[in-house]
């Protein structure tokens, strides 16, 4: 059974600062601690609406990341992410310890959600911790993150709908997504990564190509 000990490690996972948005759903007891946030990965502005109530959230360019909400694990939990002219179910359930991101893709010109699963376990305070998450369809079956002046990968090979995860030293860097081991011009500046903070980038599908966004991993 996962104690109440998860919710310090998670903080420190994390390094968390606890933020002001407002919870989507009500959190279990401790022992049962799990994680899940909610992802645009879409190229327009969305809120996530929790069912059975009137709690959302804008996500948008600028903050296409909600925070990771505690949740009650193995309860399922519904909710819906809403568009001008697109919107979409999605429901969910999380085991104690684990961390999901719900992301909202377009895709056949329907919003769809897609479900990440991570367990954190790569904990160190002097390193930063960076992942890929690839879900950008066909437009990039296999991608990698170059680092801009350095010609080095600073995660690669990530297939589609998987994750992968890199400690690195804190520093300021700008990556560039590689899809199909060709450099794709796509440039992301990571700004000043902070030692003992995780940070994820999200490989997604465009209108004309596959685009990156990126969110720092904070706990709510």
């Amino acid at each position: 059974m996962i104690t109440k000990s998860i919710l310090f490690l998670a903080s420190m996972f994390f390094g968390v600062v606890f933020a002001t948005e407002m919870a989507l759903y009500p959190t279990g007891p401790s022992q049962d601690s799990a994680f899940v946030r909610f992802v645009n990965g879409s190229e327009s502005s969305l809120e996530i609406v929790a069912s059975g109530s009137k709690s959302k959230i804008l996500l948008n360019e600028k903050k296409p990341s909600s925070n990771f909400f505690p949740i009650a694990a193995n309860k399922e939990i519904k909710g819906q992410f809403v568009g001008e002219t697109f919107k979409s179910d999605v429901a969910l359930t999380v085991k104690p310890g684990e961390f999901v991101s719900a992301v909202a893709v377009l895709k056949d010109n329907k919003l769809k959600p897609i479900i990440v699963r991570e367990t954190p376990d790569d904990f160190n305070s002097l390193k930063a911790s960076v992942a890929l998450y690839n879900l950008s369809g066909s437009q990039c079956n296999v991608a990698s993150l170059v680092i801009v002046g350095k010609g080095v990968n600073l995660v690669e090979k990530v297939q589609q709908n998987q994750i992968a995860r890199r400690s690195i030293n804190p520093l300021n860097i700008s990556v560039e997504l590689s899809c199909d081991n060709k450099n794709t011009g796509i440039n992301f500046n990571l700004g000043n990564l902070q030692a003992g903070k995780r940070y994820t980038l999200f490989a997604l599908p465009g209108s004309k190509s596959a685009h990156l966004k990126f969110t720092e991993d904070t706990l709510q």
